[in-house]
């Protein structure tokens, strides 16, 4: 326990002087540790006399001190600091002045109190105002839904993703998004997941107000009451429609031709390898025809093709 403030007489008493709130040492034992410990007001009217002053009492006998009172100021509900008064005459504290004492205690503790109120609200303040940033200026469409799955909220995102419009969609049921894309077991599945661990991602494909269907990477997260039971569901996501689209022109590249258009070797070989496996669990004949057309890079003619045929 270290001095953080004195005022009076004699305060070179405090200098260097060892307190502890170790029951195991006498430093201790002594009132100001017994009161801070025990979170109660320890009044000593004989210093030099008592035996839990024996640390200090040759310091105290030096500075004139008779009597010492030490009161506990809480903080949060838990042990802070002690109210330590010290006076020259013996009995000084009657209990007019315990009860004085004792009040303003009380008041640094409320104080104390106040100011982490204010320092928690500050930065509770600070915390919404980041998150209300985030939601408004975030790439990711945010949509929060109660436990009934009406949407209660939107962010402006989700009307750019959507072209909805926050009128047209808050009190909504979200399975007016649906789409013929995902059977009904498949959203059962997303629903299980949520009633088990209260969070699902994955691609799921919705709908837009002008009708198109398309791809998302969507993340929900579920908030709960007291009780447990769900209060929100919060749905951010992203449209990856056009990281389907380049995916699917890079497959297009690397399996097909850019002149002709027609499969080239990789496709070939991947789709022989799969008849040899299909052939091979069947137990029926594959058959293989090759065709050779002769100086094909000098036919112009469109409707030329050429086709494999596998039996």
């Amino acid at each position: 326990i270290f001095p953080a403030a004195s005022y009076g007489s004699h305060k070179d008493f405090v200098d260097g002087i060892v307190v502890s709130s170790n029951a195991d040492v006498p430093e201790g034992r002594g009132p100001m540790g017994t009161a801070l410990r025990g979170n109660r007001t320890v009044i000593i009217n004989d210093y030099l006399a008592d035996s839990m002053t024996a640390p200090w009492r040759e310091r105290a006998a030096n500075c004139g001190w008779n009597s010492h009172a030490a009161f506990p100021i809480p903080r949060g509900g838990k042990p802070f600091a002690i109210l330590s008064v010290y006076h020259a005459q013996m009995k000084a504290f009657d209990t007019e002045a315990i009860a004085l004492l004792e009040e303003m205690a009380k008041d640094i503790s409320f104080a104390l109190d106040n100011f982490d109120r204010e320092v928690q609200r500050d930065a509770n303040e600070q915390s919404l105002q980041l998150a209300a940033s985030v939601y408004e200026t975030s790439s990711e469409a945010m949509v929060v839904m109660n436990a009934a799955g009406k949407i209660v909220a939107i962010n402006p995102a989700y009307a750019a993703i959507t072209g909805y419009s926050e009128e047209e969609v808050l009190g909504k049921f979200a399975e007016i998004f649906k789409t013929d894309q995902h059977d009904e077991a498949f959203y059962q599945a997303i629903s299980e997941e949520l009633n088990a661990t209260g969070k699902w991602q994955g691609e799921i494909w919705t709908r837009r107000k002008s009708g198109e269907a398309y791809p998302i990477m969507a993340f929900i997260n579920e908030t709960f009451n007291k009780d447990e039971s769900v209060l929100h569901r919060i749905v951010l996501f992203n449209d990856i429609s056009h990281i389907k689209q380049f995916n699917e022109l890079i497959w297009q590249q690397a399996n097909f031709d850019s002149l002709t258009g027609l499969p080239n070797r990789q496709m070939f070989q991947d789709r022989l390898e799969q008849e040899i496996k299909k052939t091979h669990r069947t137990e029926l004949p594959l058959t293989l025809l090759f065709l050779d057309l002769d100086f094909f890079m000098r036919l112009t003619t469109p409707w030329v093709t050429l086709k494999g045929i596998f039996c």
